[in-house]
């Protein structure tokens, strides 16, 4: 495994989430809170595969021999099965707590996925980015979880502060 996959792998797992986060916006169109909430979960995320992409592309100036991705990693196709069962869960239209509670299993998938194959096997992932993606998924599911921990999560969105998911910036 080298840092080219490594990376590309975190892109897809991020992006992964973020068209699941995409596809709840959609599913419940009719409640505007729970779809404006979806919709900054999706755009948090998209703002993840951004930050990912800027910092591949970092490493593609370095070193512009080195850009040529495997998809066929065993550790990739491990992934997509994981996140194809996280998605196979699902009900549709998903009622607003099992969404909740495949987001958090998403989003938990994600960080330990960014922990494996980058963090702990240090492909070249800036400091920046490392911190600024760890605090945004913890951010994340700390949300999720509060959500699920409320007796109507619905109800509890009006009393959570939105921007916690935030534009996604470096430090």
């Amino acid at each position: 495994m080298d840092r080219w996959n490594a990376i590309e792998q975190s892109i897809f797992a991020e992006a992964e989430v973020a068209d699941l986060f995409k596809s709840f916006a959609t599913a419940f169109y009719a409640l505007p809170a729970a779809q404006d909430f979806w919709q900054r979960m999706a755009r948090a995320e998209a703002g993840h595969v951004l930050m990912l992409e800027f910092d591949k592309w970092r490493m593609v100036r370095e070193e512009l021999d080195r850009a040529q991705v495997k998809y066929a990693d065993p550790t990739l196709l491990r992934q997509i099965k994981k996140f194809d069962e996280i998605r196979g869960v699902l009900i549709h239209p998903p009622a607003f707590q099992q969404a909740l509670a495949v987001a958090l299993k998403a989003e938990e998938s994600c960080l330990l996925f960014h922990d494996d194959r980058i963090f702990i096997e240090d492909f070249g992932v800036s400091d920046g980015v490392i911190s600024a993606l760890m605090a945004a998924e913890e951010e994340h599911q700390a949300i999720l979880k509060e959500l699920l921990a409320a007796p109507d999560p619905m109800a509890a969105l009006s009393s959570i502060d939105l921007s916690r998911i935030g534009d996604f910036t470096i430090e």
